[in-house]
């Protein structure tokens, strides 16, 4: 397998890992203000407003860990950016290197 096919093949699983960060995203969304709605109804037992008060905790938190994910997941990006960037810029391609006469009189 050629290098540029391995990398085509990273960016092809960043891309679905963005998808599934993306989701993750807009749910935590969703949680985060239907529990905002059920908080605003002023539950009459406070047992429910205490369960929806921790929803939305966890809601926030779950959105914290998917803005660090899209951090992680941007420097990753980055790095094969860089990474292609310099393989492709280099003069120096990734294959054996060239037999000499002592090579060619042992075959």
């Amino acid at each position: 397998m050629r290098l540029n096919d391995r990398l085509t093949g990273i960016n092809t699983n960043l891309d679905d890992l963005q998808s599934g960060v993306d989701a993750g995203s807009r749910e935590a969304e969703h949680i985060r203000r239907t529990a905002a709605s059920i908080d605003r109804l002023q539950v009459a037992a406070l047992e429910s407003a205490d369960l929806a008060r921790t929803l939305l905790r966890h809601a926030a938190e779950l959105q914290v860990c998917v803005h660090d994910q899209r951090a992680a997941l941007q420097e990753l990006r980055d790095a094969v950016t860089r990474l292609r960037d310099e393989l492709t810029s280099s003069n120096l391609a990734v294959r054996p290197p060239p037999a000499n006469a002592a090579d060619r009189q042992r075959r």
